[in-house]
């Protein structure tokens, strides 16, 4: 979502010595708002490939926002139409029935990511940050437990699982729905 430079801007950090914990939870932010968000809002070409059983004037995508379509075609044959950036595709008359194949750019880069979306993340990582430098277990210590076996060993271990996205989530849930995946099952 956001590179390791515009972090360390934000931050207000100069040197390296924090780059391999920043990298980290870049990466482990980026996946927690993308697993939470249904898709990934990184800008991608997608194929998408399937039957439509009836003429239809409108396609939707579930990917958005769509920045570019390169193609679509119905059982080998080009369309003619027109994209708008929240995945629908208008046919000015109708897209006719059959294999459908769509090739096209959605998400978002990081110059075009909108500031509200670039507020959670960069206020996520603020937060873990902080609570790094100031020498605190960033995934909360008292979702550790231990077990003990009298005379041989204690082990402690934590509660909270390693993918659960609330430990970076918690409080913008709201504010990411908007950007959940637009599939309808």
């Amino acid at each position: 979502m956001l590179d390791l430079e515009t972090v360390k801007s934000y931050l207000m950090l100069v040197d390296d010595s924090q780059d391999g914990f920043l990298a980290t939870e870049i990466l482990l932010i980026t996946d927690a708002i993308n697993t939470y968000c249904e898709r990934s809002l990184d800008s991608k070409v997608l194929v998408v490939n399937f039957f439509n059983k009836e003429p239809t004037k409108e396609i939707n995508l579930y990917e958005f926002p769509v920045t570019q379509v390169d193609s679509l075609t119905v059982d080998g044959v080009d369309q003619v139409f027109s994209f708008f950036n929240t995945g629908k595709i208008i046919s000015k008359n109708k897209f006719p029935s059959g294999s459908i194949e769509i090739s096209f750019v959605a998400g978002y880069t990081e110059e075009d990511m909108p500031p509200v979306l670039k507020n959670v993340f960069l206020n996520i990582i603020k937060k873990r940050y902080q609570r790094y430098i100031d020498n605190e277990d960033v995934d909360d210590i008292e979702d550790f437990s231990s077990v003990s076996i009298v005379g041989v060993a204690t082990m402690k271990y934590n509660t909270r699982k390693a993918d659960d996205i609330n430990i970076y989530l918690e409080g913008y849930q709201g504010i990411l729905d908007r950007y959940k995946s637009a599939r309808v099952f």
